[in-house]
């Protein structure tokens, strides 16, 4: 079985691929909801174009809400990803000092 290696620099680029996902995704979101307001209301008088116009305007509200919640759980990741790579490197670091602690103990002893 073949180990699997990690370094909290490839942690922090992953955390930072998410936030950019969820950086674009927001914008296209805006831009997609600011073509859906350009749009004004293209559904006319009648009760019936009314109500598919009620309808259509309360679909895309859920679909661009629907979009935000998904660039949150983006950020959110990404601040979790961001959070393993600063436990990852203390984690090192403290490894790294009893090691050269270790060392100095053994080269004194010797």
């Amino acid at each position: 079985m073949r180990e699997l290696e990690v370094s909290h620099h490839d942690l922090l680029g992953s955390a930072s691929g998410l936030a950019d996902a969820a950086e674009v995704l927001r914008e296209e979101l805006r831009i997609l909801g600011d073509g859906f307001a350009g749009d004004g209301d293209p559904w006319g008088e009648g009760d019936l174009v009314g109500q598919i116009g009620a309808a259509y305007r309360h679909l895309v509200g859920k679909a661009l809400a629907r979009g935000e919640a998904i660039a949150e759980r983006y950020e959110a990741a990404a601040e979790e990803v961001a959070a393993a790579s600063r436990t990852h490197r203390a984690a090192q670091t403290g490894a790294e000092e009893v090691m050269a602690a270790l060392a100095r103990r053994h080269s004194s002893s010797a």
